[in-house]
């Protein structure tokens, strides 16, 4: 009832993703179109680096998850060139292997981006949609990106600290993929704890929007950056990781509402869980 899997497609396949979106007329990035392997391949991806507003364009996988597959196309000192998390190509020579979407790569908050200025980082709202209808925000985490990579995600090196989901608060630890901890950026070195997550009001607003929508889904993880103007919608996850929710924000049951949403659904599956408030 909770994670029903035949409407998991709605938010692993990118292209579907973008036509449910744009039909909510819901703020997320701007959206060229398609590109394919094939013949035509650099020919489309120089028309849309030239309709895009700025230098640089994002292309992700139609089935990509966790960051990967994530390419950035941009103009270089000799042309067009393709960023991978590890390598850089020129237009030339490279050879795209699946079907991609190509968004905008989002200018992001000038506060935001003190932390890491070469990825787009975002945060993580897990919401529950109540037995009532009712939308319960579960755990928040926001991520940021190392060194030079353009993505925020763990398994290309980013890190992640936990959001006071009350007033978008930044929590004292941030943890990387291995666990190690740190109060502060490794690159930047900019403090985590305290710092306040601008428009945080409107950051709950759409992740509250997405999951009020999505009735026929009622555990939801939403991904939003925050931009001058406010915040976009980058996607939605239909098996958010708990785990990783829970060692960078915190136990997600000792939440006494989450805890009571999660007996009535029946979701706690072994006794220790059920024995936390006896």
């Amino acid at each position: 009832m909770v994670q029903r899997y035949e409407y998991q497609i709605l938010f692993n396949d990118k292209e579907f993703w973008e036509q449910f979106c744009q039909g909510l007329q819901l703020k997320i990035p701007h959206y060229f179109g398609v590109l394919e392997p094939g013949l035509r391949c650099h020919e489309k991806l120089k028309n849309f680096l030239a309709d895009s507003s700025g230098s640089k364009i994002i292309m992700k996988p139609i089935q990509g998850h966790a960051g990967r597959g994530i390419m950035l196309a941009q103009y270089g000192s000799e042309g067009i060139e393709i960023k991978t998390p590890t390598m850089t190509y020129s237009l030339t020579k490279f050879q795209l292997m699946t079907k991609c979407v190509v968004q905008e790569f989002i200018e992001q908050h000038p506060l935001v981006a003190e932390f890491s200025s070469s990825s787009v980082n975002t945060i993580r709202i897990v919401t529950l949609l109540t037995k009532n209808n009712d939308v319960v925000l579960v755990s928040g985490s926001m991520r940021f990106g190392q060194a030079d990579s353009f993505v925020d995600n763990w398994s290309a090196g980013g890190v992640s600290v936990g959001v006071d989901i009350e007033n978008g608060i930044l929590k004292k630890y941030a943890y990387d993929k291995q666990g190690n901890r740190y109060t502060e950026h490794p690159v930047s070195r900019k403090i985590f704890e305290g710092f306040r997550i601008p428009k945080w009001g409107s950051v709950v607003k759409i992740a509250r929007r997405i999951q009020e929508v999505s009735s026929f889904y009622r555990l939801v993880g939403c991904d939003v950056a925050i931009t001058e103007s406010g915040p976009v919608l980058i996607e939605a996850n239909a098996n958010p990781d708990i785990v990783y929710q829970e060692q960078t924000s915190g136990p997600i049951l000792a939440d006494k509402t989450v805890f009571d949403e999660f007996v009535k659904y029946d979701l706690l599956i072994n006794k220790h869980q059920r024995t936390l408030y006896e």
